[in-house]
């Protein structure tokens, strides 16, 4: 996830990289991928997140399995995984969980949330981090031109599957400098809100290098009293810079972050507290 990884805190890739070449028993490597799969859940799960509409608070729900269990060897990481608040429809935020590896063993704890809410936001993490987003996380553009929606669910996905294709993504990267990100073959997730006007909708996800999704780009068919129609936004999920491009024409940028952690108005990352999640 985050481009700058110091050397000494980590072991190296090949130590940690799941499925590589190791003299551990297959048993023992799956036992060991279910205990740090189950550390990522309960961490996900004692992360509160809450969507603030003027004086009106309403927790967002956890989607209750990870969108994708990714891996990326160059950020030296021992596993991963992405989860969605805000059920049903749209989720409010998005939420990496990662975990390295010390040279002794113990596995340490990165987060980093985006906000895909149109409202502010706040959080609150298991370690006792706080955070308040200072602007919404997205902000919707037409999607032109394109094709009436299709009535048939299958026939819509794959109409949006063919819009996300029109989109490039390129990346500024603290560490690696400039990469272009190709795009997962599903979408990570897919969603509908009719109270909200949603008819269809799905999340995109870009990387760079393995499944480790650093772009997302939401489309959404969605109807309103003018009529139906498609639209997009886009969000981070790196400290790297951004550029996404539509049918070559550039939409949508954020510059590279600091080294972390990091607080942006709408994005943030940091390593969980030494204390842990205090059980």
């Amino acid at each position: 996830m985050i481009a700058v990884i110091l050397s000494v805190f980590l072991v190296a890739p090949a130590a940690v990289a799941w499925g590589g070449e190791s003299d551990a028993k297959p048993d023992a490597d799956a036992a060991a991928r279910q205990r740090v799969l189950a550390g990522m859940r309960k961490r996900a799960e004692r992360t509160k997140i809450f969507t603030l509409d003027g004086d009106r608070q309403v927790q967002a729900e956890l989607v209750a399995e990870p969108l994708v269990r990714y891996s990326d060897q160059p950020r030296v990481m021992a596993d991963a995984t992405m989860w969605a608040f805000g059920k049903p429809g749209r989720p409010a935020a998005i939420l990496k969980v990662e975990a390295y590896r010390r040279d002794n063993g113990e596995l340490v704890w990165l987060y980093s949330m985006s906000s895909t809410s149109e409202h502010l936001i706040s959080a609150q993490w298991g370690d006792g981090h706080r955070w308040k987003s200072k602007a919404p996380g997205i902000s919707w553009q037409p999607l032109l031109p394109a094709p009436a929606a299709k009535e048939s669910p299958a026939l819509r996905l794959r109409q949006m599957k063919e819009l996300s294709r029109r989109f490039a993504v390129h990346a500024d990267d603290p560490g690696r400098g400039k990469e272009e990100l190709r795009p997962l073959t599903q979408p990570i997730y897919r969603y509908a809100d009719s109270d909200n006007g949603i008819v269809d909708a799905a999340i995109f996800g870009f990387t760079s290098y393995g499944t480790n999704p650093n772009a997302l780009v939401m489309v959404e068919l969605y109807k309103d009293a003018a009529g139906t129609a498609w639209r997009f936004a886009c969000s981070r999920a790196t400290d790297a810079g951004l550029a996404v491009s539509l049918d070559g024409k550039q939409v949508w940028t954020c510059p590279p972050t600091a080294v972390g952690p990091v607080e942006l108005d709408a994005w943030l990352y940091f390593w969980e507290s030494p204390r842990g999640l205090g059980d």
